[in-house]
């Protein structure tokens, strides 16, 4: 065969440089903390001070609850774990009667009905007060539940708290509020009167309302203090391990009880408990003055502990001390204690980056070929079948009515200067931990190298990947049909063998350096949360509006008629007593022993007659003396077996001795028509038939409210600016605290100072558990945990842009934004002085590949005819 490949189908020239250009941006993040860091910090301090500042006010009103009543407070001691699940020290109070019973009730001296007054604040007395009190707070206002007990003639307890409506324990929202007493209701008559259920009068003395209003006072200042210790404080557990506070018996220890200026001295005990050295406490202390102001602006706190806090210096530093030591312990930021303004070694809270702006240049040469890598054989003057079936990469669609038609069309992959920098811009990297190395050339120029060539080569790879794959699948037609025509060799005495090569252009890679700006990387939770709340609610309504829409009537009972006959029976019995019974049984006729009759309980009657002289002797003495008036019921009646059984009472105000007569009963039985049950049974049947439909409409509901669902996320997708949401969510977290009008003054200036061009925002990806909308992906704003931002700043507003920021009230980080200014100049003078001295330093990166661009087919005769002539 010949071997020669002739090259004069490929071209012999060139573009002189034939380059194709991307420009891109890559990052490095400065391992220094940032604004929403510094805020979120403060926050914690703000949750921390607030406790503080609950458990001092529970000192104090321990103190002045013991000065005034001259006893410890006493505090119960944890239950037993089979009773934790009824009295517990509840952080939240799910249940606000069973909290009142088992603090304020329990704990006061005033706990028994015997004592003469007592306070249940619950509409439903407990089992420990006597159940025969009356409920009369129709006249209270809403959400107020008390009931005041006194003394009665009438009752054991009546409930007086209708009269009383100036000095009530009231229970409001879960706390219990106590309302005094006023003058004018303590000079009221001596005597107050309130009616019973017989209408009997009873009179409750003023010295016995001033003994319900200080019970009242008391087991209110006792249920505040309770409920102070009920709470989640972290502050109380410190409390505890120093010893100030017990957890069971007295409250306060004897030392703290006795003890004058007892802030002065929870905080230098609670200080004492870290050591924190005084450059730490000098520089972090700012942190605590900004969460005292961020409490202030919020109106989370009162002024008094704000008072003593900043009256005395001596007070303040030992409650600085403490915040800082616990905050370092528990280590609630990036799992380390709070980062000073000048450390560096800020994990996930760093916020500052620089960027690089960076140009690709892929330098493609003339192409070669590769091969062959495939062969056939086409024999002389001969004609062929052939049947192929082609398949397209890429359809163009028509739907219409009647049929969908499908074109055919040929896609190959090209370099594009997009496809790069889609892979490439805003590549980040985060494990620079040493603020010296960015002084450096190295971290200038080489961080990011082997994640750059990587991300670059495989790109190329993809290209050639499709490339390949597709010419060497050949065609396939889209509907899979199939044709045939005919082939005649290519030359009429010597076969033909047509072969396939690859067509590979090599390609050389440079990435430089363009540009150098400074980048703001914050990282958020997510805030599209708040959409999950309207997405589920718009699915509840609309599965409550399709069930309403197809409601499925219930069918109507039918209307059950009975056959009834009457069996009449007399049984003597003597009225000689006030109160006397006679036990019957009667036997059922055949009639009634079959067909489904049964016994009208309600209906049957027993009455009473006495006798006459057709039944008794009239000189017989024991019928001389007839009733005036009785009262007959049946005191048990049944249907068992064949006979009619039980006890029928005759009661009399007049009873006499000589008195005869009769029980006269009517025993009522009856059965259903035929008719009525065979409704009922069509009856029984339909009930089958709607239950049915009522499943169908809920399942079909289910259906309907997940389409509704998708619809709202996708037009969420179209039409909310993400970006938008995401960053005015920036915003408020940076302004937090700062007044809401200023928000949009912020916002705007700010987002003059960012290149948006540049700009980037990442999902963070939720986990694969639990996702809130599992068929999203976990990086859908609607599963996404979290958004980094990256946001380059303008050059000639980075000062804007820090000013503004700095206006959050707060300037812990000042020091380090100006660090990362500093250390992003000295790059863009590093960068200045390569272009002019060494222009061979801006390039990154270079190296050599080769790409796959596509195949060519060449014809080869062979040197000997294929048949012999003649």
């Amino acid at each position: 065969m010949k071997a020669s490949i002739p090259t004069a189908v490929l071209p012999e020239t060139i573009a002189d440089p034939n380059a194709l250009v991307s420009y891109y941006s890559t990052n490095v993040l400065y391992p220094k903390i940032g604004p929403l860091a510094v805020n979120r910090q403060v926050r914690i301090i703000a949750r921390l001070l607030r406790d503080y500042a609950a458990s001092i006010r529970l000192i104090d009103r321990t103190k002045e609850f013991e000065k005034k009543y001259l006893n410890p407070v006493q505090v119960l001691q944890q239950p037993k774990d089979w009773l934790k699940e009824e009295i517990v020290f509840e952080p939240v109070l799910n249940n606000s009667n069973l909290y009142l019973k088992s603090f304020v009730v329990d704990l006061s001296e005033f706990r028994s009905p015997s004592s003469g007054i007592s306070v249940v604040p619950d509409d439903k007395p407990s089992a420990q007060f006597n159940s025969n009190v009356t409920d009369n707070t129709n006249t209270l206002p809403t959400g107020i539940h008390p009931i005041i007990i006194a003394e009665g003639r009438g009752n054991p307890a009546i409930n007086a708290v209708s009269d009383i409506k100036e000095g009530e324990l009231l229970l409001v929202k879960d706390r219990v509020v106590a309302r005094p007493l006023s003058i004018e209701f303590m000079m009221k008559r001596e005597d107050l009167d309130f009616q019973v259920d017989e209408g009997q009068p009873v009179k409750i003395r003023n010295s016995d309302l001033e003994k319900m209003a200080d019970a009242q006072e008391r087991a209110y200042k006792l249920g505040n203090i309770m409920h102070g210790l009920s709470q989640v404080n972290a502050i109380i557990p410190e409390m505890i391990d120093s010893n100030l506070i017990n957890t069971g018996g007295n409250l306060l220890t004897e030392d703290l009880r006795n003890g004058q200026n007892h802030f002065d001295k929870i905080a230098g005990i609670l200080a004492d408990k870290f050591d924190v050295d005084n450059e730490r406490l000098k520089k972090a202390a700012s942190l605590i003055d900004q969460a005292i102001a961020y409490l202030e602006a919020l109106g989370l706190e009162n002024s008094d502990f704000i008072k003593r806090y900043r009256s005395s210096p001596t007070i303040r530093k030992k409650v600085q001390k403490f915040i800082i030591g616990k905050i370092d312990l528990v280590k609630p930021i990036d799992n380390r204690r709070i980062p000073l303004p000048d450390e560096s070694n800020v994990m996930q809270s760093r916020e500052w980056a620089f960027q690089r702006g960076e140009k690709l240049e892929l330098f493609i040469k003339k192409p070669v070929l590769k091969g062959p890598f495939s062969a056939e054989a086409v024999s002389p003057n001969s004609e062929l079948n052939i049947t192929e079936s082609q398949f397209e990469s890429r359809f163009e669609r028509s739907d219409t009515a009647q049929s969908t038609a499908i074109n055919r069309s040929d896609e190959q992959s090209v370099f594009t200067s997009d496809r790069f920098k889609q892979e490439l811009s805003n590549m980040t990297e985060s494990g620079v931990m040493d603020e010296t190395s960015f002084s450096n050339e190295s971290t200038l120029l080489e961080t990011l190298r082997e994640r750059r060539r990587e991300t670059i080569n495989r790109t190329l790879a993809n290209i050639s990947s499709e490339n390949e794959n597709q010419l060497t699948q050949g065609f396939v037609t889209g509907r899979n049909s199939s044709r045939s025509y005919l082939t005649k060799g290519k030359d009429p005495e010597f076969a033909t063998t047509e072969l396939s090569f690859q067509v590979v252009t090599p390609v050389d890679v440079k990435v430089s350096l363009e540009s150098i700006n400074l980048v703001w990387a914050p990282h958020i939770p997510s805030p599209f949360i708040g959409l999950h709340r309207i997405i589920r609610r718009h699915r509840r309504l609309a599965e409550k509006d399709y069930i309403t829409q197809n409601y499925v009537i219930d069918p109507v009972r039918p209307i059950i008629e009975y056959e009834q006959q009457i069996i009449e029976k007399e049984l003597g019995i003597r009225g000689k007593h006030r109160y006397q019974t006679g036990s019957f049984s009667f036997p059922l006729d055949s009639t009634f022993q079959t067909g489904g009759w049964e016994l009208d309980l309600p209906a049957s009657k027993v009455d009473y007659r006495n006798g006459t002289g057709d039944d008794y002797n009239w000189n017989e003495a024991w019928n001389w003396d007839d009733l005036e008036n009785w009262d007959t019921y049946f005191q048990s009646l049944a249907l068992e077996g064949n006979r009619i059984t039980g006890v029928a009472v005759l009661e009399t105000t007049d009873p006499e001795f000589f008195n005869r007569g009769f029980f006269t009963f009517r025993f009522v039985m009856s059965r259903m028509t035929e008719a009525s049950k065979a409704a009922l049974r069509v009856y029984a049947n339909d009930q089958e038939v709607a239950a049915a439909e009522k499943r169908a409409v809920e399942s079909r509901a289910r259906q309907y409210a997940k389409l509704k669902q998708d619809e709202l996320i996708q037009k969420y997708t179209n039409r909310l600016n993400l970006r938008e949401e995401a960053f005015d969510a920036l915003i408020n977290l940076v302004f937090q605290g700062q007044d809401s009008e200023y928000y949009s003054y912020y916002k705007e200036i700010i987002r003059t100072c960012i290149d948006w061009n540049s700009s980037g925002m990442h999902f963070e990806a939720n986990n694969t558990v639990g996702l809130p909308y599992p068929e999203y992906s976990r990086s859908h704003f609607m599963n996404c945990i979290g958004v980094r931002f990256i946001l380059p700043i303008l050059p000639n507003a980075e000062q804007n842009f820090i000013d503004t920021l700095l206006e959050n009230g707060s300037d812990y980080y000042k020091e380090s934004v100006e660090t990362v200014q500093k250390l992003t100049n000295d790059y863009r003078e590093l960068l200045k002085g390569f272009r002019e001295n060494s222009p061979e330093k801006l390039i990154l990166d270079s190296y050599s590949k080769e790409v796959v661009i596509g195949r060519h087919l060449e014809a080869i005769i062979s040197n000997h005819p294929f048949t012999d002539k003649e």
